[in-house]
């Protein structure tokens, strides 16, 4: 290659994007004069925008104009994704600077910082052309009372009537073209100022406190490497149980106490604000909440936090929600729209007195149309918030809800936490700003920490506190901070910003000294940093500033009576004065009753799904027990219609368990911020089940109560549908109870399991009641199912009079239980009283106790509710794996390599080329998606392309199409119509695309049970070449792992976000795992620096500029806007200008026309196609002369791919203990509790029946391993959809890994399964049929786990497959031939889904080899008495009977006195419900070939069925 082109080739890119036509602007120099460079169109997100510097120190270093300087380091930046806004002067200049601001009403102009004379700096001074928000007119008079009354009035009208604007022109709403009616301007100062003033109009007190803390220390557990707990570490931790218990409790060992704070002091008054600054780790968060109150999940906190003059404690008790902490994570629930969101937290915290006279609901409405105006997301009003999971607004959108719905609840401490992670420059400058006026005008008491923050940012705030590793080394004016830490002795850096240099100075990697100084004469440890701090004038302007506010507490009194009288105000009518809450608990529980309506009611798939389970479920049952007959061959059949009819609709609620523990985050989150008691939920929860679930009860009771010819009789329907209802209630109220006492799912399904194997064992239809073990009758009686079973018992057979007729009764006897020698009928309640134990009698005093229950467990569920508090302390644990030689060979060489770093000593081995010759263009790039009112284009006539050594950057407004832009062009795309051409060298991609190429996506989806260094490993030994030996991919993988500063969490399990590696740490891994990848082609990377602290996120961007070997120029960029009637002036931040030039920020965009029509029309478009044109015809020129090699789709070949995958699964379920322990448990006490319900059974009559039921407890297994593997399934299949787009995999390895890893654990289950439920009974000991009857156990345990697999992976979630499992479950166990015998099955049904059951072949080989040839001896009360006739004795009357193949045994033959026994021997019991002993081993062959069945849809499923729409 030419020089020329070489130099070109190397040089870098970006373009805007317009986001109201969906059209990139990529500018290109070619159409310039002179040597100017050429810069082209690439992808990098919008909002890398907000992080700047450095880099153009290191690229550039003989810049020698200040306008050279201000475009190479906007353009590095940019680049970067550094979040460093700004420029840095040198100290004299320092104190001199001011902010510019943007106006809401005003005219575009940049935020930048402008040099002066001034020797002094106002903290919030800012020039008077603005865009966004105006800090200094806050600080003015404004308007009288009465202008202020109309301005709101105005504003009212125009948020009711509509603004007006044209939704083809978002970016120009600003102004608007002759003709129009011009829109209100929006002035978000004007608009609070008038509010505040309107609130001292109505007598609403002001509401401000500050803060001070003395000596403030936090403990928590640490100081010890927790290794990761494996399978077999769960038995030890079992039975240790009084370990057990304690660590339940929240007591027990986990590690010594470390103080995460040490020593903090400090004082903020009310209108000031606090930037909380420190490295990842060092403490911010903790701090930030501990400031706020929230003081769960520490050990200890020891020192005084004063809220004005009341304590910590009594602030707590009394003012909760007035200091309230603002997660860096977005929690919400995703299926309610943006609106939705805000409106229910202002139904929690809507005034009781407000301003104007205005209703509840007027003030509702101005409230979120403030805020969604004030965030600029007006537009997603309707759109559910969404989640990972479901599709909804943007991250960056859901970021800005997050915020607006802590403002809502008005407290006067915020801390808030990294909150403008995920927003674009302008937007996160337009919410510091709006916390500065917010904090100016009510006297807010604010504390923000944020990673990475601009200098216009930082010069919003009073103060800045710095954390090094959990001890205060500076707190103290901002204006004040940076010549401090340089007069330590650290270097200026005057190009840094100052957040950047402040957070420098505590890492040892970046910190520099001043020459003459180090290490053994500077600060260089934080115990030093803390030394020079406690001895520094700060420190005694901290200690007057303290005594002087302690002062004002002691003095002032009437400041906080008003803070009182205000707290009051702000309570609705009827709320407890003591309450911390601002509605009463009744306000509380109709508002949740509205919103979990919506909820329930807009989840529409799982509506749809739920409501066709059960009517499907309904309609098999009713026609299987179709026109039950009125004699005694109806009599049991009856018993299991109704049992099985209770047990449906009761099981309906199993997924509770789930939902409880799963959906604390958000009770936590709302609990925090005093929006609504968690008792509320629980009880506005199952109000909302209920309504839901009358309907769908009533429906599926008239489909199954009259097929199936049950009492004729309304009060008799009634009562059974009540009965269902009821149970259903009572059922769910159960497993929310568990759910609350349970840390955990896999507790939860401990306990869960256990108790509900009592309740089906005790509930009379298995063991009837007089047949039940003595210490288990007593269940019965907190048994809603038992309950709920006895009542429909009773309500049946009360009204069921008559029974078999005979021709000559004279001579013969009826064998079910009730019926009385000499009469023909037995009458329903002789029958239910001697079979079950029921009185007829006591039918609603056993409905009385379902409902006590049901206000038993009602109870339980709201007061544990409000006394646990599960997962509020949030992470406070990482977990390593343990190490072995290899692993500390390689973790020592890594820590020597990271100590020449600290030494700044080169590295001569860190050298990563990743080389590539190939050229990416793409031209008329569409992208089209199916929406409500048709097909919505998202991308329009894109053109652009990327060389070898570029490095692109991609920006724009949220929600304008990048991440879609990627999306498409990583082939990641499978919904939608893509048209025109991605060509690779002028020709379309080939299979091999993909693999060529990395994507870190925005989410960070990982294996959880995996290494940092595991998963790296992972990555490189399946995407890189195969040829390539696996000790160079590993050590490619340490080269990774060094230069992404992973050292320390090498071999930290990556966990999930609640429990594994934080935000910043899980996005290096996402990083480091496609570097791992080395890509051939091309790196894309969506957001790879968001959450990092700034030194991350430059050494992350140091590296990709090191790769691409490129220098770049923004001078040509500029001057394209600059000849379209953009300028941007010589003293601003070009990256964010350009991101207001196109209006994505709040202000209007400058100009006339949309951006994305001058693009389209101008020359440097031209000028690109033209390129585009010379690189395909030069590349084609290139690739053609040279033999096309075989594109591979995978690297490596499926042997290999089938090795590794189950390598890391195995591994995966052996550091999954509660998963495979969990299921073993259940298994235990499943046998255990059956053995003991049916301990060593006789030989009797009824224990034919009882051995059946005991086999019958195998179903029962198969519905808790589905309850398992499913939701395991469908987390791996997450991960798997990310790797399987890279083609690291196929799918056929993925399906067989999970397959294969659950063997040896349910190997281990079947053992534990069988020789309780074996032995305890007392089955048959012979080897052959004992060994027969463990097979059967364990393909049953390989079908259930299969089958379970199957549903999932032909299901989009596993709560979709939640609602499959019950009919799935219930169908098969219905059609086995237990509930209802094979010959009472309708023909429809027996030919057909009887032969298709597979536990018809479960049941059917078990039964057989258990009771053939075994004698039975009936019981006295089970002999059935009988005359014979006149001169014949018993032996000769029943001769014929017995030689025609009668079954049974007269006791006596010789007497006239007969005694008859039904059974002789099992084999007579087996023959009338379609059960051979010769069939047996076909009945296990065909057991075994469900599974076979079970494996081919699985394979199929995950093969054609990808449910990750994108």
């Amino acid at each position: 290659m030419a020089p020329q082109e070489a130099s070109r080739s190397r040089r870098n890119s970006f373009f805007i994007y317009s986001r109201s036509q969906s059209n990139f602007i990529p500018l290109s120099p070619a159409n310039m004069t002179g040597s100017q460079e050429r810069l082209v169109e690439g992808p990098e997100s919008r909002r890398s925008s907000k992080r700047f510097s450095r880099l153009s120190a290191m690229l550039h270093p003989d810049l020698s104009s200040p306008g050279e300087f201000f475009a190479l380091q906007a353009v590095n930046e940019l680049i970067s994704g550094s979040h460093r806004h700004g420029t840095r002067h040198d100290p004299a200049q320092t104190a001199a600077m001011e902010m510019t601001d943007r106006n809401f009403t005003g005219q575009s102009t940049p935020d930048t910082l402008i040099p002066t004379p001034s020797p002094t700096r106002r903290p919030y001074a800012l020039s008077p052309a603005m865009s966004g928000v105006s800090v200094e007119q806050a600080e003015k008079d404004w308007r009288s009372f009465s202008r202020q009354f109309s301005d709101m009035s105005a504003l009212t009208r125009t948020q009711r009537n509509g603004s007006g604007l044209k939704e083809s022109d978002l970016e120009r709403h600003g102004s608007s073209s002759s003709g129009e009616t011009k829109a209100e301007p929006f002035n978000l100062e004007e608009i609070l100022r008038a509010g505040r003033n309107a609130d001292d109009a109505a007598g609403i007190k002001p509401k401000h406190i500050g803060v001070m803390w003395e000596n403030l220390t936090v403990r928590g557990v640490g100081g010890v490497k927790n290794i990761v707990k494996t399978f077999p570490q769960s038995f030890i931790d079992f039975f240790n149980v009084p370990e057990t218990i304690m660590h339940i409790l929240g007591y027990g060992k986990n590690g010594k106490q470390v103080d995460i704070l040490k020593n903090f002091r400090g004082v903020v008054k009310p209108g000031e604000m606090v930037l909380v600054l420190g490295r990842p780790g060092s403490g911010c968060t903790s701090f930030l909440k501990v400031i706020a109150n929230q003081r769960v999940g520490y050990t200890g906190v020891d020192g005084q936090v004063n809220y004005g003059p009341y304590e910590a404690n009594e602030f707590g008790q009394r003012f909760r929600g007035e200091a309230v902490y603002n997660l860096e994570d977005d929690i919400h629930h995703p299926t309610l729209s943006v609106g939705q969101t805000l409106g229910f937290a202002l139904d929690m915290k809507t005034p009781g007195k407000r301003p104007h006279g205005w209703t509840k609901n007027e003030f509702k409405q101005v409230v979120v149309d403030l805020l969604l105006k004030m965030f600029n997301i007006e537009h997603t009003r309707s759109t559910i918030v969404g989640n990972q999971f479901m599709r909804g607004v943007s991250g960056g959108e859901r970021k800005r809800v997050s915020i607006a719905e802590m403002m809502i609840t008005t407290a006067c401490i915020c801390a808030w936490d990294n909150s403008t992670r995920g927003l674009d420059a302008s937007t996160a400058l337009d919410y510091a700003k709006s916390l500065r006026i917010m904090t100016n005008i009510y006297k807010m008491t604010t504390f923000v920490s944020l990673y990475q923050a601009s200098e216009n940012i930082y010069s919003q705030f009073d103060k800045v506190m710095v954390i090094d590793e959990g001890r205060q080394v500076y707190f103290g004016p901002t204006s004040e901070a940076r010549a401090y830490f340089e007069g330590l002795g650290f270097q200026e850096k005057p190009r840094q910003t100052t957040p950047d240099y402040l957070t420098g100075c505590t890492d040892p990697f970046e910190r520099q000294y001043k020459q003459g100084r180090d290490e053994s004469n500077a600060p260089s440890s934080p115990d030093s940093l803390v030394e020079a701090f406690n001895k520094s004038a700060a420190t005694v302007q901290l200690n007057d500033e303290m005594a002087a506010y302690q002062k004002v507490i002691d003095n002032q009194k009437e400041i906080f009576e008003n803070f009182e009288t205000a707290n009051r105000d702000a309570k609705r009518k009827y709320t407890p004065k003591t309450s911390v809450y601002a509605t009463p608990f009744w306000v509380q529980v109709w508002a949740l009753i509205q919103r979990q309506f919506l909820i329930k009611w807009q989840d529409k798939f799982s509506l749809c799904v739920s409501w066709i389970t059960l009517i499907v479920i309904g309609l098999v049952l009713g026609t299987v027990w179709i026109h039950q007959p009125k004699t005694s061959a109806g009599a049991f059949t009856r018993g299991g219609i109704l049992f099985m009819a209770l047990f449906n609709n009761a099981f309906q609620a199993f997924g509770e368990l789930g939902t409880t523990t799963l959906g604390r985050p958000i009770i936590n989150k709302h609990r925090a911020f005093t929006f609504h008691r968690p008792s509320a939920l629980w009880i506005a929860q199952i109000i909302v089940d209920t309504i839901y679930m009358a309907p769908q009860t009533l429906v599926f009771s008239i489909i199954v109560y009259f097929p199936s010819a049950l009492a004729r009789d309304p009060g008799a329907f009634f009562i059974f549908y009540l009965a269902n209802l009821s149970a259903y209630v009572a059922m769910t109220l159960f497993f929310r109870t568990i759910g609350c006492i349970s840390p955990n799912f896999d507790y939860a399904m401990k306990i869960a399991s256990t108790i509900i194997t009592f309740f089906v064992l005790t509930s009379g239809y298995l063991v009837p009641a007089q047949l039940a073990q003595v210490f288990l009758k007593w269940i019965f009686w907190i048994n809603a199912m038992g309950l709920g079973f006895s009542v429909m018992m009773t309500n049946e057979f009360e009204r069921i009079p008559n029974g078999p007729g005979y021709g000559n009764i004279s001579h013969q006897g009826c064998t079910l239980q009730g019926a009385v020698q000499g009469t023909d009928l037995i009458r329903g309640d002789e029958y239910v009283k001697k079979a079950y134990s029921y009185n007829v009698n006591d039918l609603w005093r056993n409905y009385g106790l379902v409902v006590m229950l049901i206000v038993v467990f009602l109870f339980l569920n709201a007061y544990l509710s409000e006394v646990l508090r599960w997962g509020a302390g949030g992470k406070t644990v990482t977990y390593f794996a343990k190490e072995d030689k290899e692993k500390k060979r390689l973790n020592d060489q890594l820590m020597a390599k990271r100590k020449r770093r600290l030494l700044k000593q080169k590295d001569e081995g860190s050298e990563l080329n990743i080389e590539s010759k190939s050229v990416l263009t793409w031209e008329n790039l569409c992208y089209d998606v199916p929406g409500p009112s048709g097909q919505l284009r998202l991308l329009k006539d894109i053109f652009g392309f990327v060389k070898p050594g570029q490095l692109t950057a991609l920006m724009g407004a949220s929600g304008a199409g990048k991440t879609t832009l990627l999306d498409v062009l990583a082939r990641r795309k499978n919904i939608g119509v893509i048209s025109g051409n991605i060509l690779v060298d002028g020709i379309p991609p080939g299979t091999a695309f993909q693999r060529g190429t990395s994507y870190a996506e925005q989410l960070d989806v990982h294996e959880s049970t995996q290494t940092v260094r595991e998963a790296l490993q992972f990555s490189a030994d399946l995407r890189q070449p195969f040829e390539v030996s696996q000790e160079s991919k590993y050590a490619y993988v340490e080269e990774v792992i060094s230069l992404l500063e992973m050292e320390d969490i090498a071999d930290a399990i990556i966990g999930d976000p609640e429990s594994g590696l934080a935000v910043e740490q899980r996005k290096r891994v996402t990083i480091g795992v496609e570097l791992a990848a080395k890509p051939e082609l091309l790196l894309f990377l969506d957001e790879p620096t968001s959450g990092l602290d700034s030194q991350s996120a430059f050494n992350i961007v140091r590296f990709l500029k090191k790769l691409a070997a490129a220098g770049q120029s923004l001078q040509v960029l500029l001057e394209y806007f600059r000849k379209n009637g953009a300028v941007c002036p010589p003293d601003a931040n070009p990256a964010e200008w350009m991101l207001d030039a196109i209006g994505a920020g709040m202000a209007p965009r400058i100009g006339e026309r949309d951006w994305g029509n001058v693009w389209q029309t101008s020359a440097e478009l031209a000028n690109v196609k033209h390129e585009i044109s010379r690189i395909k015809d030069e590349r084609i020129h290139e690739v053609g002369s040279n033999a096309k090699t075989e594109e591979k789709e995978f690297a490596a070949p499926l042997w290999h791919q089938i090795k590794v995958v189950n390598r890391r699964m195995h591994l995966s379920f052996w550091r999954s203990p509660d998963y495979g322990f969990t299921r073993l448990f259940n298994h235990v006490v499943i046998a255990l509790i059956a053995g003991l319900c049916y301990l060593q059974l006789d030989d009797s009559r009824a224990s034919l029946q009882e051995r059946v039921f005991v086999i019958f407890q195998t179903t029962v297994v198969p519905a808790l391993i589905l309850a398992q593997v499913e939701p395991k399934y469908d987390l791996s299949r997450l991960v798997f959809y990310r790797e399987s787009a890279a083609k690291a995999y196929r799918q056929f390895p993925f399906a067989l890994s999970m397959v294969v890893a659950e063997m040896p654990y349910s190997l281990l289950c079947a053992l534990g399964f069988f020789f309780p439920l074996y032995y305890m009974p007392g089955f048959q000991t012979d080897s052959n049929r004992a060994g027969y009857q463990f097979f059967m156990i364990l393909i049953m345990e390989v079908f259930a786990v299969t089958l379970g697999q199957t549903i999932a992976a032909l299901t989009p979630s596993a709560f979709i497959a939640m609602l499959i499992n019950p009919f799935v479950i219930v169908v098969f166990a219905m059609f086995c031939g237990v509930t209802v015998p094979r010959p009472q099955i309708p023909g429809f049904w027996r030919s057909w889904l009887y032969q298709l059951d597979p536990f018809t072949r479960l049941i059917g080989g078990m039964v057989a080899t258990e009771l053939h040839d075994r004698p039975v001896k009936c019981l006295e009360s089970e002999l059935s008495a009988f005359t014979a006739p006149a001169g014949q004795t018993c032996g000769e009357y029943m001769q014929n009977f017995f030689e025609s193949g009668g079954p049974g045994y007269i006791v006596d033959n010789v007497t006239s006195a007969c005694q008859y026994c039904a059974y002789k021997v099992g084999d007579e019991f087996l023959g009338p419900v379609g059960i051979d002993w010769g069939n047996r081993w076909r009945d296990l062959g065909i057991f075994a070939a469900f599974v076979g069945s079970n494996l081919f849809l699985l394979f199929l499923g995950s093969r054609y069925l990808n449910f990750n729409r994108r």
